[in-house]
């Protein structure tokens, strides 16, 4: 009885953890860092290299890097006969999308934006510093030539189905 309480708890345990554990996509085109990662568990990060994109996978010690420009798609085999098959629609609403993805918290924002005419540049500047303000976040034009973004998106598997069903 002792090792199903042990069985039981460890399972529970363990789906707590997966629900409630953050999710992080991040952004930094500073660095080049374009990762999305698991709390501690597992990361996936995109890097080019020599003009080939490059996806590194880590999941709690194990470490894969694959060259995805490398990958060639399979082909088809062609089959004799085929019975046509009936495609289901999704029926999800917009009011549920814009719900999960309120489920979403931006815990870092910076954007700087050059587009190369000093003009243009002054021309929007009013715009996005009404943008700065409303949303409370680093968003603006600089007239240096940079364009700049770091970004990092936080979620949970927990807020989002909580968000689906509510919506």
């Amino acid at each position: 009885m002792v090792w199903l309480w042990t069985v039981l708890i460890s399972i529970f345990s363990i789906a707590a953890y997966l629900l409630l554990a953050p999710f992080y996509l991040e952004i930094d085109s500073r660095s080049g860092l374009y990762r999305i990662r698991f709390h501690r568990l597992a990361s996936v990060r995109f890097s080019i290299v020599n003009s080939s994109l490059i996806m590194d996978v880590q999941v709690t010690g194990w470490h894969k890097r694959i060259d995805l420009s490398a990958i060639k798609p399979k082909e088809k085999k062609v089959e004799e006969v085929s019975v046509p098959q009936v495609k289901r629609k999704m029926n999800i609403s917009f009011q549920r999308i814009w719900g999960v993805l309120r489920s979403f918290k931006v815990n870092k924002c910076r954007i700087a934006v050059d587009f190369g005419d000093m003009a243009l540049d002054g021309i929007l500047y009013p715009l996005f510093y009404w943008v700065r303000v409303w949303s409370k976040k680093d968003i603006g034009i600089n007239f240096s030539g940079e364009n700049e973004l770091v970004l990092e998106i936080e979620n949970n598997f927990i807020r989002m189905l909580w968000a689906y069903v509510k919506s």
